[in-house]
């Protein structure tokens, strides 16, 4: 068995405004280490360059996105675009990467608006293209200006394969080592929410459970109130620093329900079922207050954590359609509407009366898989 097969890649991204206000340059005689030097201009002004800088790249990008879509059938490489001066601004490394993208792209109708900058990783070389400084947790790629990032890698990789950038964020792909499959039949289900406890973790074979993020909802409603109070203040500065922290509080929050579900997985002995929750956002129809926290939920997130960290371990993660999850009865399969958070079977000879969250993530754990991409 190859290597490859053992391997498996992971994307994070990390916002374009942790750019460190530095520059790289190169090793010097008798060092084995990068210096990074201060640039003598204001940060913010630093990072509007940078934008203006990445934007002007990604428009040259995007012309060589539009003629490989449309003669596909061509031979093409760098070379063919180098010759031009307009493509000159562009590093060979970009371009040989958004040919061999939209080359094969056999369905496309139209680029898109933003053609992101692909840089993949030059192993060959004694100056790597990418150079990840782990101790100072930083990553520089030589190919966009030489720009260096914050970022800590939350995993041990192998290998970083690509960085892809816009004027938004900073996309990094890397190769980790794939744990053996445990190959359990058994699984848990979990039940997403919006009030009271974010996640609902249980075992439908002994009838043990777990609510996870109960205490999420008030700072949610804490920062929705802030929010509120200072747009009628119009205080939009403090609107978008307290947007900011948000996002990393909850960010937070997911990391650590994610781990709390991948724990409970492997405790019991079980892999891992989900709720396909895709389009959600389009099909709910509610109140005006709810939608506020429904589109405020990183619920996608949450989802991509416990799959990356499931992978890690060697659990699997399926999903199932969420439909009528809460309102059929576990023990006779009997549907009903529920109103509360407790649930209580109409059928006399049932009797089953459980936790509305719970019965709804047994029902997930015992429901047939579907497809990720599937729509019912």
């Amino acid at each position: 068995m190859s290597d490859d097969v053992n391997l498996q890649t992971l994307t994070f991204k990390v916002k374009f405004n942790r750019l460190l206000h530095k520059t790289i340059c190169k090793k010097r005689k008798n060092e084995d280490f990068y210096r990074y030097e201060s640039v003598n201009i204001p940060h913010k002004r630093y990072l509007i360059l940078s934008k203006r800088w990445v934007r002007k790249k990604m428009r040259t990008t995007k012309k060589i996105a539009i003629y490989v879509s449309k003669n596909q059938k061509q031979k093409l490489s760098s070379k063919n675009f180098t010759k031009n001066n307009e493509f000159k601004v562009l590093n060979s490394n970009i371009i040989s990467n958004t040919i061999q993208k939209y080359k094969f792209m056999k369905t496309i109708k139209k680029v898109r608006k933003n053609v992101n900058l692909i840089c993949s990783y030059r192993y060959s070389g004694k100056n790597p293209s990418i150079i990840h400084d782990k101790e100072k947790d930083t990553i520089s790629i030589k190919q966009l200006n030489n720009m260096v990032f914050k970022w800590k890698c939350p995993v041990d990789y192998e290998k970083i394969c690509i960085a892809e950038i816009n004027t938004k964020y900073l996309y990094i792909t890397v190769q980790v080592k794939k744990e053996n499959t445990l190959n359990y039949k058994k699984n848990v289900g979990v039940d997403l929410n919006l009030k009271g406890n974010l996640a609902t973790v249980a075992n439908p074979i002994n009838f043990d459970y777990k609510f996870l993020g109960e205490n999420a909802i008030n700072e949610r409603r804490k920062y929705l109130e802030m929010r509120g109070r200072w747009q009628k203040q119009l205080k939009l500065l403090k609107v978008k620093r307290m947007g900011n922290k948000e996002n990393r509080v909850m960010t937070d929050v997911n990391h650590k329900i994610s781990r709390d579900i991948v724990n409970y997985a492997l405790k019991n002995k079980s892999n891992i079922k989900m709720e396909d929750l895709t389009g959600i956002r389009n099909t709910a129809k509610s109140s005006r207050s709810f939608k506020k926290f429904l589109h405020s939920w990183g619920f996608y997130q949450l989802r991509t954590f416990v799959e990356y960290k499931a992978s890690m371990v060697g659990l699997e993660t399926n999903f199932v359609c969420p439909r009528y999850t809460s309102q059929m009865c576990f023990n006779c399969k009997r549907k009903m509407k529920v109103i509360g958070k407790e649930y209580v079977c109409p059928d006399v000879d049932c009797g089953w009366i459980e936790h509305r969250d719970v019965n709804a993530a047994f029902n997930i754990a015992v429901k047939e898989s579907i497809s990720p991409s599937k729509e019912e």
